[in-house]
């Protein structure tokens, strides 16, 4: 921030990188996450509704001790397990 202020660096564009590097980014995976559940809908219901540590985890954005980048690799590194799971048969 001081080297904005300090005239080191343009402030607009010191500015703008800040703001890409901390909301544009993470906005672009948020969407890539969003279109991905549209294209797999049952699959990430799968992911939400039959593994509570899905949703506590999506809900660590919004209380700040994650991100969506976090949160995308944790939900990508489970996603071969979830989708083994959905094409078993149903137990009854």
């Amino acid at each position: 921030m001081a080297d904005g202020i300090g005239g080191k660096k343009d402030a607009l564009t010191w500015y703008a990188a800040e703001c890409d590097r901390l909301i544009v980014r993470e906005m672009r995976i948020a969407l890539q996450m969003a279109r991905m559940g549209e294209r797999y809908p049952k699959l990430f219901l799968e992911i939400f509704f039959a593994d509570g540590r899905a949703l506590d985890k999506y809900l660590d954005i919004a209380a700040g001790r994650s991100d969506y980048k976090q949160f995308r690799k944790w939900v990508l590194a489970r996603l071969p397990g979830y989708a083994v799971k959905m094409s078993m048969p149903a137990k009854i």
